[in-house]
């Protein structure tokens, strides 16, 4: 499922068990993610799953449900 391997990319970025992000877990307020380590995220998932992500998708980037969410719009803009 597309959630699982967001969360094992944001695990990876963040150094933290996979398990400890939930779908609105916020990663900079309760994983105290930083601007680099939300870039990793988007990068790993442009990667993953082969779609182009905007730098301002970043901003968008706070919860593993906003990662979701960001790669739902992304796949609207390339249609």
């Amino acid at each position: 499922m597309e959630l699982e391997k967001i969360r094992a990319i944001a695990a990876n970025a963040l150094h933290c068990s996979p398990e400890k992000i939930g779908k609105d877990t916020s990663f900079t307020e309760e994983l105290h993610a930083d601007s680099l380590e939300l870039m990793k995220i988007l990068v790993d998932m442009e990667e993953l799953f082969d779609i182009p992500l905007e730098e301002g998708d970043m901003k968008k980037l706070d919860s593993l449900g906003d990662a979701a969410s960001v790669l739902a719009r992304a796949r609207k803009r390339i249609k």
